[in-house]
């Protein structure tokens, strides 16, 4: 059973989030520089919250609707 996405009410630019097994936490826009080498253009855009409660995956409306 998949699991809806939901909603981050507050802009991703302030949102931080674990990115690894040590606790490393990284905002949104901080993790596409890092991994992608993208700079978001939008963060005070909402993103969405996808993937699991312990795996959550966030998505800035930018790259899912460029």
């Amino acid at each position: 059973m998949s699991t809806p996405c939901h909603q981050l009410t507050a802009p991703f630019c302030h949102f931080r989030f674990p990115v690894d097994d040590k606790g490393t936490r990284k905002t949104v826009v901080q993790y596409f520089w890092d991994k992608y080498n993208y700079s978001l253009k939008y963060g005070s855009w909402p993103c969405l919250q996808a993937g699991s409660d312990s795996r959550p995956v966030y998505l800035p409306m930018e790259v899912l609707y460029p």
